[in-house]
C-alpha cells in the first residue's frame, strides 16, 4: 500500500468511525430519574436513542438482591415499556411490582449490532406509602381530575371521543385509559400534557360501552384515579342487509404461525353464517398497520385471513407485537400476534 492510499484510508476511517460509534451508542434514559419514588405498581421506563434503532430491549432488575439477573426483560420496537407488562422471563413476577427499589437498564439494535447496556443503571423504587418530602413529612395523594366530557351515559354513532378533565393549573401530566366495558379489556391509553384526548381508536370500532378515567402527576406524585369511572356508547353499526346476516361464532380466533416471521402468518376463525368481515393489524398504540379486509362478505364455515407482515405500503414492519382485529356487525375477536425476524 503506498502512501496516499493509506491517507485516504485514514481520512476516510476518521469519517467513518465516529459515525458508527454514534450509531452504535447506547440509548438515553429519560424516565423515571433515578430515586424517583411512587406508589405505582407499574412504570412505564422512556429511552430515546441518537439514531432510529429497530429494536429496544428494556432489562428490569431487583436492587435489593443480591443475583445480578434481571427480573423482568422485553424486547420491544417502541422507545418505552410499562413495565412489568409483557414480561418474557417466566417466573413469579405479578402483574404489578411490588414495593421496593428497582435497577433499569435499555440497549438499542441498528442495522442487525445491538449497542451496549446504558450504564450506570437507572433506579426507582415502589413504595408502600407516598415518599417523603424534604422535611420527612409523608405526601399527600393529589386529588384526582374532575371528569368533564363526555358525560356518563353519552351515546354517539361516530367513534370521534375526546375526552376532558379539569385540574389544577400545577398538573404536569396526565395518564387516561378507555376499556371496554363488556370484558374488561383496555383499547388505549396516553400519557399528556393536556387535560383533553382525542382517543384513537382502532377502525373499525366495535359498537357498545366503554368506560374511561384520568389521573394527574404533580411534583413526582401520581394522584388516585377518579371514580367512579364515567361511560359513553358507541352505537351499533348497521346489520347486515337483502338477508345477509352476520355472526363470529364465539370461537378462539387464532393466527398460525405465531410467532412469525417475515413470511407472515394465516389466521383462521369461524362464521355460523354469511357476515360482513372487516379485519385490520395494529401497532399497541392503536394505530393502523394494515387493512386485511373491509366489509367482505364471507359465506359461514372456517375461514382464512393472511398478513404477510407488511404495512400499507408494502413494507415488511419491524419485530414487535401487534394486534388483528376482526369484526362483524354484531361479534368482534382480536388476536396477539408476535412479529419476529
Amino acid at each position: 500500500m503506498n502512501k496516499r492510499n493509506y491517507q485516504h484510508l485514514v481520512v476516510l476511517a476518521m469519517l467513518v468511525l465516529p459515525v458508527l460509534l454514534f450509531a452504535l451508542a447506547p440509548p438515553i434514559p429519560i424516565a423515571p430519574l433515578p430515586g424517583t419514588k411512587s406508589r405505582n405498581t407499574k412504570q412505564e421506563l422512556i429511552v430515546d436513542c441518537p439514531a432510529e434503532a429497530e429494536m429496544l430491549n428494556f432489562q428490569l432488575f431487583n436492587a435489593e438482591s443480591a443475583i445480578d439477573e434481571p427480573i423482568a426483560e422485553i424486547y420491544t420496537p417502541y422507545y418505552s415499556w410499562l413495565v412489568p407488562e409483557d414480561n418474557i422471563i417466566p417466573g413469579p413476577l405479578p402483574a404489578e411490582l411490588q414495593p421496593g427499589e428497582y435497577l433499569w437498564t435499555c440497549r438499542a439494535r441498528y442495522d442487525d449490532v445491538w449497542s451496549d447496556f446504558f450504564r450506570p443503571y437507572w433506579n426507582f423504587e415502589v413504595t408502600r406509602d407516598q415518599p417523603p418530602d424534604g422535611d420527612g413529612v409523608v405526601k399527600q395523594l393529589p386529588e384526582p381530575p374532575t371528569p368533564v366530557a363526555p358525560t356518563p351515559g353519552t351515546k354517539m354513532q361516530e367513534p370521534n371521543v375526546i375526552l376532558e378533565v379539569r385540574a389544577p393549573a400545577e398538573f404536569e401530566l396526565f395518564h387516561f385509559r378507555v376499556k371496554y366495558q363488556p370484558n374488561g379489556m383496555m383499547v388505549c391509553e396516553t400519557y399528556t400534557e393536556e387535560p383533553t384526548w382525542n382517543v384513537p381508536f382502532m377502525m373499525p370500532v366495535e359498537p357498545g360501552t366503554y368506560e374511561w378515567s384520568c389521573r394527574g402527576y404533580n411534583s413526582g406524585v401520581w394522584s388516585y384515579w377518579f371514580t367512579p369511572w364515567w361511560t359513553f356508547e358507541i352505537g351499533q353499526s348497521a346489520k347486515g342487509t337483502m338477508g345477509e346476516p352476520s355472526g363470529l361464532e364465539h370461537i378462539r380466533l387464532s393466527a398460525e404461525p405465531n410467532p412469525c416471521g417475515p413470511v407472515g402468518t394465516k389466521l383462521c376463525f369461524n362464521l355460523s353464517r354469511t357476515a360482513r368481515v372487516s379485519a385490520a393489524v395494529y401497532n399497541p398504540a392503536g394505530k393502523l398497520v394494515r387493512s386485511l379486509a373491509t366489509s367482505e362478505l364471507l359465506g359461514p364455515g372456517i375461514c382464512h385471513m393472511a398478513w404477510n407482515g407488511t404495512d400499507e405500503a408494502g413494507k415488511q414492519v419491524g419485530t414487535g407485537t401487534y394486534l388483528c382485529r376482526i369484526l362483524t356487525d354484531d361479534s368482534g375477536h382480536v388476536v396477539k400476534i408476535i412479529k419476529s425476524r
